[in-house]
């Protein structure tokens, strides 16, 4: 069974790392020998070194069976707030990541579904997108409540 590794830089202390698939023969482009390495969800790798730490190791049949709750940010200005007013955070740029892996739905499922996609506070209207559609009362609400711009029109 495959081995995946929840790793991260020792750099970055803080960070939450992310999942990669461990490989000790990987035949890496454009080397003449296997390698011993990390291999990203999106097809991209990593030789293993010290630079980097193991947080956690598990053995899973495919990437969909690995715990992706980490990336999940409460106290964060970004993510996704569904039609009831719930909100789940994520990093700035992880929407669609967090939609498909902590969600397990399609982001383009989601918005058709009503979901809003949340950026930050900035105070401008470009802070959420709600494609098509009004916000629930309870979207509104929540919006209102943690001090993003809505207008009568939304």
């Amino acid at each position: 069974m495959p081995k995946f590794q929840l790793i991260r830089e020792k750099r970055f202390p803080n960070s939450t790392g992310g999942w990669a698939l461990r490989d000790e023969d990987y035949e890496a482009p454009m080397q003449d020998r296997t390698v011993d390495a990390w291999i990203w969800i999106g097809g991209g790798y990593c030789l293993v070194n010290d630079g980097w730490e193991v947080i956690e190791t598990v053995e899973a049949e495919d990437w969909d069976d690995l715990d992706w709750s980490y990336l999940v940010r409460p106290d964060s200005q970004s993510g996704w707030l569904s039609p009831s007013g719930r909100f789940t955070g994520c990093g700035y740029s992880e929407h669609d990541f967090v939609a498909a892996m902590v969600l397990k739905k399609e982001p383009s499922d989601m918005e058709q579904w009503g979901w809003v996609r949340i950026y930050g506070k900035t105070g401008g209207i470009d802070d959420w997108v709600k494609p098509g559609g009004r916000l629930t009362d309870d979207q509104r609400n929540w919006l209102s409540r943690e001090g993003y711009v809505v207008s009568v029109d939304d």
